[in-house]
């Protein structure tokens, strides 16, 4: 027999789930006692705080395509943990919410219990009653006869919806011994249902619209993000047949190969790939899969209109097929799984290589126009000077800005004259004296080094915090098999630096690089997991902006500026100190933030396995803390320290575009 713990833990390993998450509470401590007896089949990570453990489960299932599982106690962690829930629950991710709850028997006996909310007696307001409103479902178990259903229901649940789910679970029950339930009463995973007439059905409608189109266009969005491999597979399959141009939202970048000669770029709004507009404006049918249409995702509703075009939307479990005129109207196709159309796409569709053609075209003559010379930015190949003049010409440095856009491959040629014309927004939030002589460290030169980095370096993800980290991670450009992760829609400042721990964790990324780029105003509200990051010797790399100012909510807001801080220290002050007998000798003896050790005796400062916090000043010093990176075991960061209150144009475009978003009269 086993206890109520152990069938649980036992669950979680049939579902996949290797790494589970959580944060120290009593009424929970049993669950975490009875996941360590299942070490190493699932290991537990405590974080620091209760959302950035749901964070973590959150970058853990976004990775590995399992169930992300965090254990938190009552009440206090679960409302805690809400803004994580509701993140996941805006990107379609399987989160399973495991709360230790209250004894069984004390609402019984009018007992009130600490955790709770004394309001009108015991029990008026439930964790599970806060719940509710962010997850598909929630389970409540007081008795031990109702643990296995419930348990396998949570699982299958979160699964198939692609949503977060609650489980409740006694605190007095945990340790209890239950009956091992008979196979036939086990629920287990299996794919969501499918109807085989409407698939039918749904796939004549669309092999019409194919057939009928001169140049159709695939749009792959980000609810495909979380539907793991083999959605992606089908979609390249899909692809390969039609020969059509291929365009992602900002938030599914990673899901088709960058390298291919049919990807086009990121559609976002105005912040669009070059390529894109003119591919998605010729298109007469557009293919859209898995795409999310928000404020967000269009830069403002920004982006192209749709409306005049026929169209096709893939969602998880449904099919709209919209005519462009009018007397057709919208069908739509409920229980139609998504992988069985794309598979049904791929065998029966023609080629219709016209936006494949037209794309083609656009990168030649881009190829084909007269430089002086190519840029190195997203080049491989070794520059054929001093490596420290790769950032020759940038902003800060003499002669004319040299840029290549690593989606399609243009060169670009201003003067830093018309680049501060071009980027007017920059200059009007900084002070005097820096407009004067700009420092030698920007936004453009960070992207710079990351692109370098991908080039050379076995990475596995890279992720993007809200704020200047999205709109350089759009521009990068892709090696194969790299993955990309960017939370768009909920959008909260504090999830990437979490999720980079689930994401690290995951299987298929343990031996490789993680790269972080994130803000100082999102570093600052989560910097603690920065402890976590260092105490299971994960390999992330993170950049971190430092401009002093929240950009992402407008730079001409006095209260946007952000207090500066001695940031490469801090990887300092979160090594073990040597003190208790789980010392870990490779924690002590950090290299200081302090680049000119490293400069001099990289290999005696970075052999051993420790993290490393440095700053960097220059593209020179930006270049040397990469190189760094060679001999990486653990935590890097690389404090890039910039103009005072610098902004993209990017990111100036965004906040303008959902600002006047966030005031038009949609009744109007």
């Amino acid at each position: 027999m086993n206890t109520v713990g152990d069938y649980i833990s036992t669950r979680l390993v049939t579902f996949g789930v290797e790494y589970a998450f959580g944060v120290v509470g009593d009424t929970s401590t049993s669950l975490l006692d009875s996941l360590g007896k299942f070490s190493p089949s699932i290991k537990l990570v405590t974080c620091c705080n209760d959302a950035s453990a749901g964070y973590a489960a959150d970058g853990y299932a976004r990775k590995s395509g399992h169930i992300g599982t965090v254990i938190v106690p009552y009440l206090t962690g679960s409302l805690s943990i809400a803004n994580a829930v509701a993140g996941a629950h805006a990107g379609n991710i399987p989160l399973l919410v495991i709360c230790g709850g209250p004894n069984s028997t004390a609402a019984g006996h009018n007992k009130l219990m600490h955790h709770t909310i004394n309001k009108n007696g015991f029990g008026a307001v439930t964790s599970s009653q806060c719940m509710a409103g962010i997850t598909a479902k929630t389970f409540v178990v007081h008795h031990t006869g109702d643990v296995a259903q419930n348990v396998d229901k949570a699982m299958y649940t979160c699964l198939k919806l692609r949503k977060p789910v609650y489980l409740e679970i006694a605190c007095d029950l945990v340790d209890k011994f239950i009956a091992e339930p008979v196979a036939a009463n086990q629920v287990t995973y299996s794919h969501m249902h499918c109807d085989e007439l409407a698939l039918e059905v749904a796939l004549c409608d669309c092999m019409r619209a194919v057939e009928r189109s001169n140049m159709p266009v695939v749009v792959v969005g980000s609810e495909v993000k979380s539907l793991g491999l083999t959605t992606r597979r089908l979609i390249a399959h899909f692809v390969d047949r039609l020969q059509a141009a291929v365009v992602i939202q900002p938030d599914a970048k990673g899901c088709f190969n960058e390298e291919s000669r049919l990807f086009a770029g990121s559609l976002w709004g105005g912040l669009s790939s070059t390529h894109v507009p003119a591919v998605i404006n010729e298109a007469d049918l557009v293919i859209c899969i898995g795409v999310v249409l928000s404020d967000a995702s269009t830069a403002g509703f920004s982006s192209p209109v749709l409306t005049d075009r026929d169209q096709l939307h893939l969602h998880v479990n449904s099919l709209s097929v919209v005519k462009s005129y009018a007397s057709a109207g919208t069908k739509v196709y409920t229980y139609v799984s998504m992988d069985r159309m794309l598979m049904g796409l791929a065998e029966r569709s023609p080629h219709k290589e016209a936006s494949g053609l037209l794309l083609r075209k656009l990168k030649r003559e881009v190829e084909t126009a007269p430089t002086s010379h190519s840029s190195s930015l997203s080049s491989g190949a070794e520059p054929a000077v001093d490596p420290a003049s790769m950032f020759a010409g940038f902003p800060g440095s003499s002669g004319t800005d040299r840029r290549t856009d690593t989606q399609s491959g243009s060169t670009i040629q201003q003067s830093n004259t018309a680049l501060s014309q071009a980027c007017g927004s920059v200059c009007a939030a900084m002070p005097p004296l820096l407009q004067a002589g700009l420092p030698s460290l920007h936004l453009l030169d960070v992207q710079a080094g990351i692109q370098r980095l991908l080039d050379r370096t076995d990475v596995s993800s890279v992720v993007a915090a809200e704020g200047e980290g999205w709109f350089i991670g759009q521009k990068l450009a892709l090696p194969r098999g790299c993955d990309y992760f960017m939370q768009l829609q909920y959008a909260a400042c504090d999830w990437a630096m979490g999720a980079s721990i689930g994401i690290s964790l995951a299987a298929s990324c343990r031996q490789k690089l993680v790269v972080l780029i994130i803000g100082d105003g999102s570093f600052q509200s989560a910097l603690q997991e920065i402890s976590t990051m260092v105490r299971l010797n994960l390999k992330v790399v993170i950049f971190l902006l430092n401009n002093q100012q929240e950009a992402i909510e407008g730079s001409q807001r006095s209260y946007t500026k952000v207090t500066n801080w001695m940031y490469a220290d801090l990887i300092n002050a979160m090594q073990s100190g040597g003190c208790g007998p789980d010392t870990d000798a490779a924690h002590i003896g950090v290299v200081k933030g302090d680049l000119q050790g490293v400069l001099k005796d990289p290999m005696t400062c970075l052999a051993k396995p420790k993290s490393v916090g440095l700053r960097v000043n220059s593209p020179t010093e930006l270049q040397a803390a990469i190189k760094g990176l060679n001999s990486l075991h653990s935590v890097y960061l690389i404090e890039c320290a910039l103009a005072h209150g610098e902004v993209s144009a990017d990111c100036s475009t965004y906040v303008e575009q959902i600002g006047k978003s966030n005031r038009t009269d949609y009744g109007a």
